[in-house]
């Protein structure tokens, strides 16, 4: 949505405006991050600030002393991001935007209510229950995909690993869902979209907001503005590269997810698509297309 990124432009600006006037703050923001991260244990934490007193010499605190000077420091950029989700948030409901919870669960199923879970948000930067949805019709589809499918891994912008391919049909140049599921248009009021920082390739910071939104509100059923049964994917395939894991180790998304280039990672994909650990689902998709083309022009 052009709005949205005209919205995160404005506010990059800002951003390096802060680093440019303090160039440590970024760094001060990740150690912040891997001190708080919700998916590292206590002992990896505390391994971690050994190695930053040792690096930077610094007087012997605790974690959490340490920690609160960190968020003293970064507050400059902790509080320019709460800004920039206020301002996403007023600019997503002057647009009057659609959001969506997908779901597996039918209406009869939710017993009144849709209920947050524990999960992570989608910048692995914070665990809690939620309920999870999202104002973009493509990442509505991705989602979809997700149910049944034991989970998602997301490898790049565009490439996403699902946990199995479970609950997938393809048919007729079609990729389809044996079992469909639910998605249900809530009011955006309630909810808070999910942003992080990071660098791009110039060196410079910048906001990123990939359309996921997340509440620790249970939703009332009567709320919800309309519900519709998904059990078509097809235009998934025309963003994104979808692969679907074959043996059922998780550890294989997450080893291509953490090649540190580009090129590694398309060697391993290969590599698990070539060995049958991972199904090339567009493929797939497009050898039924194949197929279908030549029993017609028979």
């Amino acid at each position: 949505m052009k709005d949205i990124e005209n919205l995160t432009n404005i506010y990059n600006s800002k951003l390096n405006l802060i680093y440019l006037k303090e160039p440590q703050i970024y760094n001060y923001y990740l150690m912040l991050l891997k001190l708080t991260n919700p998916n590292s244990s206590d002992k990896d934490k505390q391994n971690y600030y050994n190695e930053i007193k040792t690096v930077f010499k610094i007087p012997s605190i605790n974690i959490s002393t340490f920690i609160k000077k960190l968020q003293n420091k970064t507050k400059p950029i902790t509080e320019l991001k709460l800004q920039y989700e206020k301002a996403l948030k007023e600019l997503s409901i002057d647009k009057d935007l659609s959001l969506y919870h997908v779901s597996t669960l039918s209406p009869e199923r939710l017993n009144g209510y849709i209920l947050p879970k524990k999960n992570l948000t989608m910048y692995e930067e914070s665990e809690d229950s939620f309920v999870f949805a999202t104002t973009s019709e493509i990442k509505k589809l991705l989602y979809c995909g997700r149910g049944y499918n034991n989970g998602m891994i997301r490898i790049d912008k565009n490439t996403m690993i699902y946990g199995s391919d479970n609950n997938f049909l393809i048919e007729n140049n079609k990729l389809l869902l044996k079992e469909p599921v639910f998605c249900y248009e809530l009011n955006i009021n309630n909810f808070n979209p999910v942003t992080s920082i990071n660098k791009d390739v110039n060196n410079n910071l910048k906001f990123n907001f990939d359309y996921e939104w997340v509440s620790k509100e249970k939703v009332d059923l009567k709320d919800v503005k309309n519900i519709e049964k998904v059990d078509d994917l097809t235009k998934l395939l025309d963003e994104y590269q979808i692969y679907c894991n074959a043996t059922g180790d998780s550890n294989i998304a997450y080893s291509i997810r953490n090649c540190k280039t580009k090129d590694e990672q398309l060697l391993l994909l290969d590599q698990y698509t070539n060995n049958k650990s991972l199904k090339n689902i567009n493929k797939e998709v497009q050898a039924s297309n194949n197929l279908l083309n030549k029993q017609q022009t028979m």
